[in-house]
């Protein structure tokens, strides 16, 4: 019985440990002014175990809860449009149409996108992905403290992000 105890206070100690990821080391891109000059980073805070799709400029990917993806910025049009598939269908974004902006008005050398559950209002509130553009500090503070599938939906999120909910 002792040893039992001992196990299993082992095995919870152990459960409860956490790993601290350096996102320098993950994603060197992110951190050198000259490596992310011309990059679109979008990460995926979806809170959600099942995968997404993300679409930039054309460029297709899968993506999981708590993934970062890096894309090219194109010169002029650029669009995001994150969504559920089934079949060929394509669903589950709060917008009919993909995030659009143009760098020839929107000036900036890197965009940093967050992709999270909102919800689609009306007689009946739905949930749906957003795209949200934010700002490097937002981003940066969001990739390292990620919502868990526990979390509440608005915990910790940045004001940039309830705003665009909320409003």
């Amino acid at each position: 019985m002792k040893s039992f105890l001992k196990f299993f206070l082992l095995i919870t100690l152990s459960s409860c440990a956490t790993t601290s990821i350096n996102q320098r080391e993950v994603t060197p891109e992110l951190f050198d002014p000259e490596l992310k000059n011309g990059k679109i980073f979008v990460f995926s805070n979806h809170n959600d175990p099942r995968m997404i799709h993300v679409r930039v400029n054309d460029e297709y990917q899968q993506m999981k809860h708590k993934d970062l993806k890096i894309f090219e910025l194109n010169k002029g049009k650029n669009t995001i449009y994150s969504f559920k598939k089934y079949l060929e269908d394509e669903f589950g974004n709060c917008n009919d149409e993909p995030y659009t902006f143009d760098t020839e008005i929107l000036k900036e050398e890197t965009y940093y996108f967050l992709i999270q559950y909102g919800f689609m209002g009306g007689n009946i509130t739905a949930r749906c992905l957003k795209d949200f553009k934010v700002s490097e500090e937002a981003f940066l503070k969001q990739i390292n403290r990620p919502r868990s599938y526990e979390s509440n939906f608005f915990d910790d999120l940045g004001a940039e992000i309830l705003k665009e909910i909320l409003f």
